[in-house]
């Protein structure tokens, strides 16, 4: 077998051995069109699903189980000891773990740094001593060749203890009571969203629609206390992932959730096209050379912000009111673009 072959059968084992409940055949299928390396078609991927499943189960027999969910969907776990003493763990994931930790510690994620760093070092020990002295070696050599690259911004960290209470009220479905600029309020907590700032997403109790869940700066916080009351359920279909989706960087307001359309010059649209502006975004290229890129977000300040760097390479057709916020901001005079 391949040696890539053999890799990617032996990553379907060690997701199938770590699933709690199993992988479905459409999750399996979603797994292979990631990691493949050229795209491939649904009836593809459904073959090459079947005969791994296969390999696995001449290779582990009845430690491969497959069951039926309470929705009819088949699920297949692999239950087996006989991946702990395999060489699962190599220095290029050792290395790409420690750039987590560095980038963690970067956006003030103290405690997950900190998770992260002790799951290296639990790696590290599980393995033999020919193998560690390799594997060191190696790690170091990956380690100092690469380096993150300082980005300007705030790096602001968060009291632990303010970190435990969110985590603590989301967990448990309760209220959230805390002051905030010197104002004292009373939330039904969501989830957070990370970055430069922490922000935790939460709707007042007083509000009645979970489109009013608002941003709350999680440094800003003050004495947050979990209160007893049990939090209402979200909606159907509301989700902190899809929420995120509607903000440009993190900024929510509602009256601001509109289309979004820039047009960026010839000269720039090389440049635009290899940016993500949004999760969402679309890329129309026109017959001049230029690009015209289109999604939906809030947060017309930060859209300000950014479009600030393209000088006058880029043309604000949405929203009216971004366009009058660079207005006259547009310089000429920038000879490198983002």
């Amino acid at each position: 077998m391949a040696y890539d072959k053999a890799r990617e059968l032996l990553d379907l084992a060690m997701a199938l051995a770590a699933s709690h409940y199993g992988l479905t055949a459409v999750e399996i299928e979603q797994r292979l069109a990631e990691n493949a390396r050229v795209k491939k078609q649904s009836a593809a991927l459904e073959r090459q699903r079947q005969r791994m499943l296969t390999q696995l189960s001449n290779l582990f027999g009845t430690g491969l189980e497959m069951t039926i969910d309470d929705e009819g969907h088949r699920r297949w776990t692999l239950r087996t000891k006989d991946l702990a003493n395999m060489p699962l763990v190599d220095p290029a994931d050792l290395a790409s773990l420690g750039r987590a930790i560095g980038l963690m510690a970067k956006l003030g994620e103290r405690d997950a740094a900190d998770r992260l760093s002790r799951l290296s070092n639990l790696l590290q020990m599980a393995l033999d001593g020919r193998r560690r002295a390799r594997f060191e070696v190696d790690f170091e050599a990956l380690r100092d060749s690469q380096a993150i690259v300082a980005q300007p911004g705030p790096q602001i960290e968060v009291d632990p203890a303010i970190e435990r209470a969110v985590s603590e009220a989301i967990l448990k479905g309760r209220c959230l009571d805390f002051v905030y600029q010197k104002v004292p309020r009373s939330v039904e907590p969501v989830g957070v969203l990370l970055g430069p700032r922490k922000y935790l997403v939460a709707r007042s109790t007083n509000s009645t629609e979970w489109a009013e869940a608002s941003h709350w700066r999680m440094d800003r916080i003050v004495q947050p206390v979990v209160s007893d009351r049990p939090a209402r359920s979200m909606p159907e279909g509301f989700t902190i992932a899809h929420h995120a989706r509607r903000c440009f960087g993190v900024f929510w307001n509602k009256e601001e959730y509109q289309d979004v359309e820039w047009r960026f010059a010839p000269r720039a649209a090389t440049s635009a096209a290899n940016w993500r502006f949004h999760p969402d975004q679309t890329l129309q290229h026109h017959s001049d050379g230029s690009l015209t890129v289109r999604f939906k977000a809030s947060g017309h300040y930060e859209m300000a912000w950014h479009l600030y760097q393209w000088g006058d390479a880029v043309e604000v057709i949405a929203p009216v009111a971004v366009a009058e916020l660079v207005e006259g901001h547009r310089r000429e005079d920038f000879r490198v673009l983002p």
